[in-house]
């Protein structure tokens, strides 16, 4: 299965369905934009594993008890979570994969038997790769990122991580700008982080980290005009292939890379979180097997900061006065 796979040609393979099959909530508000739903539900299918994602319009305020109830919903195999609710995921958390604690934000539940739930974020990696496919390498490169939100404070760590020279931060809530720029200078002190854009003909590489183009109404998050000749602009919305910055930036002549493609290069990444292998079809609902068959984008999740940081807490307390094991 190829990342250039188009979304809408992969079915969703609701005849597989049975009573035994585990279900993957996919959970946003809104999800009309998501396009991992047909091809996860396609693979799922054709390697014979007995599971199904379905999206989940799950309003703000509904969010922690939608959780309480993954605790005890015992075919939920985990949970994919996009905008807004990757900080109240991180929140709802018994472990975390150091990535993720150190983003404060998840996008990749595994629900265990005993309803324990242990987060990921692997929208930072899914960034990188994506990235990596297409050739342009991060080190010593320098990046603007717009929105520090789940998806920009786990793309702009991965950044640094992956050798980047300079991150300039922007987000229109100045607390949450100012809070993950100190972070970040923190983790990577011989790293340069600034919340100046300055001029945009400094930078190598733009990314869209927010939710502007979504709506055709949304203004640019800047201008791809004001960028070098070499520079790539990255967009991580999904709702459209091409979103309007990534159009502009195509008329200046950039490279580019669409969300579609970051969140093809996650895939398998979450399906390992999720161990999808523990699910295989049973004798009396049989599916196809293709044991070699893989996602698109690489074949592994593993790497600094997989492990797991669990928090101890008693289960009728958890939410509040949380503890960490080192």
């Amino acid at each position: 299965m190829s990342a250039n796979n188009n979304y809408a040609s992969q079915p969703s393979p609701a005849k597989g369905i049975a009573g035994a099959t585990s279900v993957i909530p996919l959970i946003g508000h809104p999800v009309v934009q998501v396009k991992s739903p047909p091809v996860l539900n396609a693979y799922f299918d054709e390697t014979g594993l007995d599971v199904v994602m379905v999206p989940m319009d799950i309003p703000p305020a509904s969010v922690t008890s939608f959780f309480a109830l993954v605790r005890t919903w015992a075919n939920c195999a985990g949970v994919s979570v996009t905008v807004p609710h990757k900080q109240a995921a991180f929140a709802a958390m018994d472990s975390l994969s150091e990535r993720a604690q150190a983003m404060g934000a998840v996008n990749t539940v595994r629900r265990d038997s005993d309803g324990s739930l242990h987060g990921d974020n692997t929208d930072g990696l899914a960034f990188i790769a994506a990235l990596a496919q297409k050739g342009f390498k991060v080190e010593g490169k320098r990046c603007l990122v717009i929105g520090a939100g789940g998806a920009g404070s786990a793309i702009i760590d991965a950044l640094a991580y992956a050798g980047a020279a300079l991150l300039a931060i922007h987000d229109l809530d100045g607390v949450r700008r100012s809070a993950l720029a100190q972070a970040i200078a923190k983790r990577h002190p011989h790293l340069a982080v600034t919340e100046n854009i300055g001029d945009l003909g400094s930078f190598d590489l733009a990314v869209n980290a927010s939710t502007l183009g979504m709506n055709t109404s949304d203004p640019l998050p800047f201008e791809p005009a004001g960028l070098p000749a070499d520079a790539l602009v990255a967009d991580v919305v999904t709702k459209v292939d091409i979103t309007p910055v990534l159009e502009r930036a195509k008329s200046c002549g950039l490279a580019i890379q669409t969300g579609a493609e970051m969140a093809a290069a996650q895939l398998q990444m979450q399906s390992e979180w999720f161990q999808v292998s523990r699910y295989t079809r049973s004798q009396n609902n049989p599916a196809p097997r293709a044991a070699e068959r893989h996602l698109p984008g690489p074949a592994h999740a593993h790497g600094a900061g997989i492990s797991l940081i669990k928090r101890l807490r008693p289960r009728a307390d958890r939410g509040s006065h949380r503890r960490q094991e080192p």
